[in-house]
């Protein structure tokens, strides 16, 4: 028809739906990378921190990975899980206790859940290995008294008990040598590791690990942990050093590769 008017499209009304849908997406945007900017910003710190520990604590410090710790220290049953075993943010040197020179090394561990036709996820988390300031000595462990240890002290336990009721309830103690567990556990070594133990320590093979299950430890817990594990050794009674001898010159496996 001549002279009629063109229709006009029907706009579209934006619903609250709609207003919230366009905000929402940008904003959970940007705090994902908001989010991986400060992960980013904080494992930089962190590497700086550990770099300038390893000068404080006169230890030898790389960044670089390795895959061989989980030959040197399979004896613990931590660095044999899994697959696909990773260290990195090492430090590796000798401590001097009652006289005798220690080695000790520290840094992260990684691993993969599951076996070659499974793929699991992937953990990790922080230890320390120190040698012992005497040669082989009965394998002794130390952890934190979990449900599963209260559970069975009801059918009966190879914890070992102490004089100190508070350490007794904190700590599960196992060895095959009773004598050795309350050599190495007198009275002054409950209050030090009352005050602050990590949560699980173990030895084997002359070496001690200590380590808290999965997570990454900053610079000032590995430091803590460090200078534990050294007031540890020292409370260690003279005579026990002395029964044991010295440490071995040479240890198999010495710190994942070097002698």
């Amino acid at each position: 028809m001549v002279g009629a008017r063109r229709a006009r499209p029907a706009r579209y009304a934006l619903g609250v739906g709609d207003i919230l849908n366009y905000l929402i997406w940008p904003f959970l945007a940007l705090l994902l990378i908001v989010a991986v900017v400060i992960g980013i910003l904080r494992k930089r710190r962190r590497l700086r921190e550990l770099e300038g520990l390893a000068g404080r604590l006169g230890l030898r410090y790389t960044r670089a990975g390795g895959s061989g710790i989980h030959e040197k220290f399979g004896h613990f049953p931590c660095f044999v899980r899994g697959q696909r075993w990773r260290m990195s943010n090492t430090f590796r040197g000798e401590v001097t206790i009652a006289g005798r020179r220690c080695r000790v090394q520290m840094g992260d561990y990684r691993y993969r859940e599951g076996d070659a036709e499974s793929r699991g996820p992937t953990r990790e988390f922080s230890y320390l290995v120190m040698q012992q300031p005497c040669g082989l000595t009965p394998d002794l462990g130390i952890r934190e008294t979990g449900l599963l240890d209260v559970l069975a002290e009801v059918v009966g336990s190879e914890d070992i008990d102490f004089e100190s009721a508070a350490f007794s309830r904190r700590f599960h103690v196992s060895c095959a040598s009773r004598s050795f567990a309350y050599a190495v556990i007198t009275p002054p070594m409950m209050e030090h590791m009352l005050a602050r133990a990590p949560r699980y320590m173990s030895s084997g093979r002359c070496w001690w690990l200590c380590y808290e299950g999965e997570g990454l430890w900053n610079a000032a817990r590995f430091e803590r942990h460090f200078r534990w594990t050294l007031g540890f050794f020292e409370r260690w009674p003279a005579y026990l050093l002395e029964e044991y001898g010295p440490p071995p010159a040479r240890l198999a496996g010495f710190l994942a590769g070097e002698v």
